[in-house]
């Protein structure tokens, strides 16, 4: 459904109104998650150029308390471009939270290769997922 027409009309053609929430482009999501200690080693080979991330957790049904530390190292073809360690967000039940990163000369990169671990508590999901906005 188009915005209405006094909303086109002040805000542009493509203006909507009463968005409530705009889902991340998401590019790479991780691997299941179990419970338990969860060691990530993943490489995402259609990084794109970028000028900003972030990382998305989703606590599925329990509490995730976040805190836990995944590197994030941005390469250009084989050339490495520099690195970031990311803090995963405390995450309420049913909610999905996110943090910014950011690597100098981002916009260069096509391959990200991201390490770490993520703790799942008992009888919980979690799902991690790494989103990249366009230019800025």
């Amino acid at each position: 459904m188009r915005g209405s027409f006094s909303a086109r009309r002040e805000h542009g053609d493509g203006a909507v109104n009463n968005v409530v929430a705009v889902i991340a482009p998401v590019e790479h999501k991780f691997g299941a998650l179990s419970e338990g200690a969860n060691t990530i080693s993943e490489t995402d080979y259609k990084f794109a150029g970028t000028s900003e991330m972030k990382l998305w957790v989703h606590a599925k049904n329990v509490d995730y308390v976040g805190g836990e530390t995944l590197t994030l190292k941005l390469y250009r073809g084989s050339n490495y471009v520099g690195e970031t360690t990311i803090t995963t967000p405390a995450t309420t039940s049913g909610n999905a939270s996110s943090v910014s990163a950011s690597v100098t000369n981002m916009e260069y990169c096509d391959k990200a290769v991201i390490t770490g671990t993520i703790t799942v508590a008992s009888g919980s999901s979690v799902e991690v997922f790494l989103g990249k906005l366009g230019q800025v």
